[in-house]
């Protein structure tokens, strides 16, 4: 028997027990073909009422969500107002990606990417004025540049 042979027995025995990993070169989570019988997957699907199936749509789902996430928090910009302690006069003013505002302030992303539909654009959160880009650029259109801010939270302040 030749070593290739050999070889080719012990690589089939590993996929016939489910071994994710059996050619030195093969990512771990490359090859989901048979992660539907994962016993894992299996047990954990037992567990929640669920078949094994919907599991992994489920997970694949979120992975989806997260990676469309991950982008639009790396794509769309916001402005951040950073204020003083009595909030009255703003120190500094930034213009970076919502990944960027997510790790440099304390903010989740997911707050971020509903900026616009649940805070109509304008977030106050502690020292820190969180707008959106859209909010800056419809509030570019209805107020002279250095009433811009003070504009928009006067009309927030009147609803």
């Amino acid at each position: 028997m030749s070593l290739v042979s050999l070889q080719a027995d012990i690589n089939d025995r590993q996929l016939e027990n489910g071994a994710r990993i059996v050619f030195e070169y093969q990512h771990p989570f490359g090859d989901r073909s048979n992660a539907r019988f994962d016993p894992q997957l299996i047990a954990s699907a037992r567990s929640l009422d669920m078949e094994p199936e919907e599991l992994f749509d489920l997970r694949r789902w979120f992975r989806r969500v997260t990676k469309e996430s991950t982008q639009r928090l790396l794509r769309e910009m916001a402005a951040v107002y950073t204020l003083n302690e009595p909030r009255d006069i703003v120190l500094k003013t930034e213009y970076l990606t919502m990944m960027q505002v997510s790790e440099r302030y304390p903010i989740p992303g997911g707050d971020l990417l509903s900026l616009d539909d649940s805070y109509c654009g304008l977030l106050l959160s502690g020292r820190y004025i969180y707008v959106s880009e859209a909010a800056i650029a419809d509030a570019l259109n209805r107020y002279a540049p250095a009433d811009l801010l003070n504009g928009m939270i006067e009309e927030r302040c009147a609803t």
